[in-house]
């Protein structure tokens, strides 16, 4: 048997969706192409079928039958396929997306040239890569998903029953686009990107410049709140303690305060979030915010409720550290009169992000990097930051940066675990997400979308997914690729998916284009 024919034939051993066969048949020859490219294949396919009743018994579902039709076509008839079918997104979603790869055989090897064609390819780098590397990452992120997935659905009970404490701040978020052409009072085009926005600005210096922004949602912002609404929605009962509004909720939280135990001890933040399709800019207004100190915390929570918090969380989360001033106060002041009254079993998960401390001299941001480490002592601490915060974060530490490639980030990811002695440091580009343990470093692509609906909130989405699996003690790499699957479907929908959502998202793997963590 010819080995193209053997590769593919070893590829259905791994469960594909239900969906599958339709989306291919639609993308590569429109709505109503079953019936006819199963009888103008008919002697090919039941070669084909022959393959899989005598040597593929496992394989019954139609389904599968209908995925070698649609493979057997691209790879043997790929000069009849429409233009519009030969293209890189069609092949990456048909031929090296969405299966798996169990192979002993080199594709390299294979005499047919259309499937060296549709293997070889240069990837979204632009590097070169062999078949061999290709199937060997194609299996190994169609096997995470997998195994991720069949974790995912175990745990559900479990999920239910892991206590969340989450803190301490909230912004009003205002989701904003900037108009570059405005036709009529409802036809207007975008800033799409924010090199374009920076030049429109720089061509203003000197002269002054009028520009339009449309608010297109106000919603709830800030990490904590972002974070833990995430984490309610997968199920986990959470408790949240910030700035959502005194005395009164601010409406932006009248939802959230349904789907978690909300404790609020001051007024919100707000933020101007400039969206562009490569990236956000926040505009924060933090006048409220210095008002936010460990008396008032205490003051208005009361010492016993805040230590009862504590001790009944199973995960914890302290985010937003760089727009607060007193924060490393608090965190003094949580290390030596709260933490010490935890009980010390079962160990607690405590998760840490900084958010974007540029604005901050090195001397605090070691300080508070110090406090963290502290925090081992009581639990297990993962620190999250995205691209730009490593590269800072090393340079405070006087960590070599050897660039963003994965090896690279996990070295990085590494050296500041090591540095920190925490135990998980994890870092979430827009393009991927790393992360390393005293145990292993893990990497893992994620889904991209070019135009996201929404990305303010997309990396705390990302924590909420990373925490999801850490707590239910799933590998590395899961806990990573839950992360990018919460990201992924946020940026998508504007919504924090359910488990049941991640489920289906992971099902349907999107082409693999790159991840979306901002």
């Amino acid at each position: 048997m010819p080995t193209w024919i053997q590769c593919y034939l070893a590829w259905l051993h791994v469960e594909t969706t239900s969906c599958l066969s339709l989306r291919i048949y639609k993308m590569t020859f429109g709505e109503d192409s079953c019936t006819s490219l199963r009888h103008c294949f008919s002697l090919r396919l039941a070669l084909v079928a022959r393959c899989l009743l005598f040597e593929h018994q496992a394989i019954s579902n139609q389904k599968y039958f209908d995925f070698v039709i649609a493979i057997v076509y691209c790879c043997r008839a790929f000069t009849n396929i429409p233009p519009r079918a030969r293209s890189f997104e069609l092949f990456n979603t048909v031929i090296l997306e969405e299966p798996s790869l169990a192979l002993g055989t080199n594709l390299e090897s294979s005499s047919d040239v259309s499937a060296r064609t549709i293997i070889n390819f240069k990837d979204t780098t632009g590097s070169d890569m062999s078949a061999t590397d290709q199937i060997s990452s194609i299996t190994e992120a169609a096997q995470l998903r997998a195994q991720t997935l069949s974790a995912l659905r175990h745990r559900n009970n479990f999920i239910s029953q892991q206590n969340v404490l989450i803190g301490f701040d909230g912004f009003v978020d205002e989701i904003i686009r900037v108009v570059d052409k405005r036709d009529t009072p409802a036809e207007y085009t975008l800033i799409g990107d924010i090199n374009t926005f920076a030049q429109r600005i720089a061509q203003a210096s000197g002269q002054s410049t009028n520009m339009e922004m449309i608010v297109q949602q106000t919603k709830l912002g800030g990490n904590g709140p972002i974070m833990a609404n995430a984490l309610a929605a997968f199920g986990m009962p959470v408790t949240y303690i910030g700035m959502l509004g005194y005395p009164n909720i601010h409406p932006v939280f009248k939802d959230f305060a349904q789907r978690a135990h909300v404790l609020s001890v001051a007024e919100p933040g707000h933020t101007d979030a400039l969206e562009f399709n490569d990236g956000k800019l926040m505009m924060g207004k933090h006048e409220s915010l210095h008002e936010f100190t460990w008396n008032l915390l205490i003051q208005r929570v009361g010492t016993e409720k805040f230590l009862s918090a504590f001790q009944n969380a199973t995960l914890l989360g302290l985010v937003n550290w760089t727009m607060y001033a007193h924060m490393s106060e608090i965190w003094r002041h949580l290390i030596s009169d709260i933490c010490p009254k935890l009980s010390a079993s079962p160990r607690k998960t405590i998760f840490f992000d900084l958010a974007d401390p540029e604005k901050r001299f090195a001397d605090d941001i070691l300080e508070a990097l110090n406090l963290i480490t502290q925090f081992q002592k009581y639990f297990s601490v993962i620190l999250g930051i995205n691209e730009k915060e490593s590269d800072e974060l090393a340079n405070v530490l006087n960590i070599p940066n050897s660039g963003n490639s994965p090896a690279a980030l996990q070295e990085l990811a590494q050296a500041m675990r090591t540095r920190l002695q925490l135990e998980c440091v994890v870092i979430h580009p827009r393009t991927c997400a790393v992360a390393a343990t005293a145990q292993e470093t893990a990497y893992v692509d994620g889904p991209f979308t070019a135009k996201p609906l929404i990305s303010t909130g997309a990396g705390d989405h990302f924590n909420a997914g990373f925490s999801l699996g850490f707590v239910s003690s799933l590998p590395l790499a899961s806990c990573l690729l839950l992360g990018v699957s919460t990201s992924g479907f946020y940026v998508r929908t504007g919504k924090s998916p359910r488990v049941e959502d991640l489920v289906g998202f992971m099902s349907n793997w999107p082409p693999n284009e790159r991840a979306s963590i901002i």
